[in-house]
């Protein structure tokens, strides 16, 4: 299979490993798509994207530029993506239908992380759960049956 060719440096993509594929080169190669478009799959419904600054294990920037390719897909669909045009400094998250949090520290979940989640999951579950608009509820909460959504 031919290298695709690439017009920018580094782009974001999903890194997928197991001993098989490891051993045959580097998989981001052989992965037919970006990240940002599996991040467009998810829209509308909300997605928190979560990185740690000193990650030696991914990409903390490249994943802001992912999120922020998808933004597209989130505004047609009538949500919010990344608003913001520069990186957000750590511990100061975006809070939309697409968010982004950045910790400063080690990869992983941080203690400092978990407000954040809460009050992300808030903002959209418990919204979409009590709102009596049921468009709202239909395009944020997948799991609703089909017959509710019309």
């Amino acid at each position: 299979m031919a290298r695709p060719s690439r017009t920018w440096s580094r782009p974001p993509v999903i890194r997928i490993s197991s001993p098989a594929t490891t051993r045959s080169g580097p998989t981001e190669l052989r992965v037919p798509w970006d990240s940002h478009t599996i991040i467009a799959l998810v829209a509308p419904r909300p997605i928190l994207l979560q990185r740690a600054a000193r990650d030696r294990w991914s990409d903390p920037y490249g994943e802001f530029l992912a999120a922020k390719a998808a933004t597209p897909v989130f505004a047609l669909l009538g949500t919010k993506g990344i608003e913001q045009y520069s990186l957000p400094a750590p511990g100061k998250p975006l809070m939309n239908t697409l968010g982004y949090l950045m910790h400063d520290g080690p990869h992983g979940v941080m203690p400092a992380d978990w407000p954040v989640f809460l009050d992300f999951l808030d903002a959209h579950l418990r919204a979409a759960k009590h709102t009596g608009d049921l468009a709202v509820r239909c395009r944020t909460t997948p799991w609703l049956a089909r017959s509710d959504c019309g």
